[in-house]
C-alpha cells in the first residue's frame, strides 16, 4: 500500500503553488481526497509564514478548514496566537485553545525543538497527517537531532530540528 501512495503523489500533475513553499497544496488535496477528513481541523506552528505567503495552512483555511495557528511572533496577524512553544507547554497550549484530541493535520516548523515537541504531542493527541520540517543538512541514514533546549531560537544556521531518519 505504501508504494501506491508514493506513486500517487508522484503522479499529481496539477501543481498549483498558492502559498506553501513548494506547492504542497496539490499533495494536501491528493492525501485528503484519498483518506477523507474527520473534522477539517488543523494545527500549524510556526505559522508566521502565513503573513509571508509560505503557509502550509492558508490554502486549507480558505477551503473551509478551521484550526489553531501559533508562533512566537504573530506579526500583527489576528489569526496567529502569539506563543513560544516548548515540549513542556505544548499540550497546555493545545488545551488552552480547545484543540480536539484527534484532528486532521499537524504542521510543525519551529526551527529547533521540533522532534521533542512532536514527541509530546503524540503522547496526548492524534493528528491524522503530520507535516514536519527536517534538517536537510544532515545526511540520509543519520539519525540525529539537536539537544533539547526549551529556550532555543533558530540562529539562521544549520543547527535546528532533526534529520529525516530521526523523525
Amino acid at each position: 500500500m505504501k508504494q501506491n501512495w508514493v506513486d500517487g503523489i508522484k503522479n499529481v500533475t496539477t501543481v498549483i503553488k498558492r502559498y506553501a513553499q513548494f506547492g504542497e497544496e496539490a499533495i494536501f488535496d491528493y492525501i485528503f481526497q484519498n483518506i477523507g477528513t474527520n473534522n477539517k481541523f488543523l494545527v500549524d506552528f510556526g505559522a508566521s509564514s502565513l503573513n509571508l505567503g509560505l503557509s502550509n495552512s492558508k490554502y486549507l483555511l480558505e477551503n473551509g478548514w478551521t484550526g489553531l495557528l501559533m508562533d512566537g511572533k504573530s506579526d500583527g496577524n489576528p489569526l496567529i496566537k502569539e506563543e513560544f512553544i516548548t515540549a513542556e507547554n505544548i499540550c497546555d497550549l493545545f488545551a488552552k485553545y480547545n484543540t480536539p484530541k484527534e484532528f486532521d493535520l499537524l504542521s510543525i516548523d519551529i526551527d529547533g525543538n521540533d522532534i521533542w515537541v512532536l514527541e509530546k504531542i503524540l503522547g496526548a493527541y492524534s493528528p491524522r497527517v503530520i507535516i514536519n520540517e527536517f534538517n536537510g543538512c544532515i545526511p540520509v541514514g543519520v539519525s540525529k537531532a539537536i539537544k533539547y533546549n526549551p529556550s532555543h531560537s533558530w540562529g539562521e544556521n544549520d543547527y535546528y530540528g532533526g534529520s529525516f531518519d530521526a523523525f
